[in-house]
């Protein structure tokens, strides 16, 4: 690709790209984590393993 068309995806790149889809996305991966690492410890717990 020539630069021009190179610059022209990435100025449409960059306007395509929505902060609230941005914020979202790292909620919802944020929550996810943290849902996972509750379920994890829940688990060690019902087992009676401890992490030391």
């Amino acid at each position: 690709m020539s630069d021009i068309a190179t610059l022209s995806l990435t100025k449409a790149w960059m306007i395509s790209l929505r902060l609230h889809t941005l914020l979202l996305a790292l909620l919802t991966a944020s929550i996810l984590q943290i849902l996972s690492n509750l379920a994890n410890d829940y688990g060690n717990g019902v087992k009676g393993k401890r992490d030391r």
